[in-house]
């Protein structure tokens, strides 16, 4: 929960980095979720549109890549998104399931570096894009709290055990 407790408008942004990496992370994992317009933050995330949901071995002088998914709601209205790896130790598989409101947290950034030296995939629940207050107040886009407001986010983590868990979520995301 967060709170105004202020005496005038106040600028929110909130972001949830969460991040994934090795053992769950490798080339036979994928991001997965329910249905989502996912949009490249610049150019060098345009490079890698289509590989946005795949992973490959390190990658020397990889650079950032950084997605923005507009995720539909479940009948909840809940976002869900998923770092699977069917293939981990030996197909038992395994993955981590994030669940969170839509209704203050609207938009998932995908953070993607598969370098050498920095492997890692965040997946951040925000109410906001990465590129700051000044662009988001440029864009009427910056959210705000008015004197006494509260807001309140909810994230759940679910850890998919192995590839039963895994077919489970699947069937409930539909894909």
């Amino acid at each position: 929960t967060v709170e105004n407790t202020g005496f005038s408008d106040a600028a929110i942004m909130i972001l949830y980095h969460v991040n994934i990496g090795f053992p769950l992370l490798d080339k036979s994992a994928r991001l997965i979720e329910a249905k989502a317009r996912v949009t490249p933050r610049d150019d060098e995330a345009k490079k890698g549109m289509e590989q946005y949901s795949t992973f490959s071995d390190p990658v020397n002088d990889y650079k950032e890549q950084v997605f923005y998914h507009e995720i539909d709601a479940d009948p909840d209205g809940n976002g869900n998104v998923a770092i699977i790896n069917e293939r981990f130790e030996n197909s038992r598989g395994i993955g981590l399931w994030l669940k969170y409101s839509l209704k203050t947290l609207p938009y998932l950034v995908q953070w993607k570096q598969v370098g050498e030296g920095e492997y890692v995939c965040g997946i951040e629940p925000s109410n906001g894009k990465v590129l700051g207050r000044t662009t988001e107040r440029k864009n009427k886009t910056l959210k705000y709290l008015k004197p006494g407001e509260k807001i309140h986010c909810k994230l759940e983590f679910n850890v998919l055990k192995n590839n039963d868990d895994i077919k489970t979520l699947k069937k409930l995301l539909k894909v």
